[in-house]
C-alpha cells in the first residue's frame, strides 16, 4: 500500500583482531501488505566505507548492487512474527578483481517484548557462486518509535563456514517508510 521504503545500514564487525565501521548500504523499494503478511522489496548499493586492511577486513573495497525481498507474517494479536529474507548481491570490481556474486537468505521468529520493542532469533546463510558459504545464528532487536521509523540491531555469530572466515558482527539498520501509511 505504501510507495516505498528508504533503507540504510551500517555494519560493525567485531572479532579477536578487528573492530570498526564496515561498508554502508543504502536502498529503496516498494512495500505492501496483504492481511497479516507484509513485504518489502528493494534495490540498493553497498558503498566501500570499511577498512580492507583490517584482519578480518571490515569492508570489501568495491561498490556492490543488491536486490532483495523481506517478508513478515504477523500474528493476529501482533505478539509474534516470522520474518524471512532473500537477497542477491552483484559484486563490483575491486582491488582483488571480480569476486563471485552472493545469495543470502534466512528466517527469524520472535515477538513483542514491549510496546515499541521486538526480539527475534534464527538463522541466515550466505552462498557465493564459488561455492564458499557461511551460516550464522542471528538475533534481532527492533525498535519502532512510529509506523514511519524503524531501527534494528542485528547480531550475527558464524556457526559454520567454508572459504569464508567465521566472525561475530553487529549491524544497525534504519528504515523510513515513505508514502501513505495505514
Amino acid at each position: 500500500k505504501g510507495v516505498g521504503d528508504l533503507v540504510g545500514g551500517v555494519g560493525l564487525l567485531t572479532d579477536k583482531s578487528s573492530t570498526g565501521l564496515g561498508d554502508i548500504a543504502v536502498g529503496i523499494g516498494p512495500r505492501g501488505t496483504v492481511g497479516n503478511f507484509h513485504w518489502l522489496s528493494y534495490a540498493g548499493l553497498i558503498f566501500p566505507t570499511g577498512s580492507e586492511d583490517a584482519s578480518p577486513a571490515l569492508g570489501n573495497g568495491r561498490t556492490d548492487l543488491r536486490v532483495g525481498l523481506f517478508t513478515t507474517y504477523l500474528a493476529e494479536n501482533k505478539t509474534w512474527e516470522l520474518d524471512t529474507s532473500l537477497e542477491y548481491t552483484l559484486t563490483g570490481n575491486g582491488a582483488a578483481g571480480d569476486p563471485p556474486d552472493e545469495l543470502a537468505f534466512g528466517a527469524v521468529a520472535g515477538g513483542r517484548i514491549s510496546e515499541r520493542f521486538r526480539l527475534a532469533g534464527g538463522m541466515t546463510e550466505t552462498r557465493k557462486e564459488s561455492g564458499d558459504h557461511i551460516a550464522n545464528a542471528r538475533v534481532v532487536l527492533r525498535y519502532t518509535p512510529s509506523k514511519r521509523h524503524h531501527l534494528e540491531l542485528l547480531l550475527d555469530r558464524a556457526i559454520a563456514s567454508e572459504g569464508i572466515p567465521r566472525t561475530t558482527a553487529a549491524t544497525l539498520i534504519y528504515r523510513r517508510n515513505v508514502g501513505k501509511l495505514d
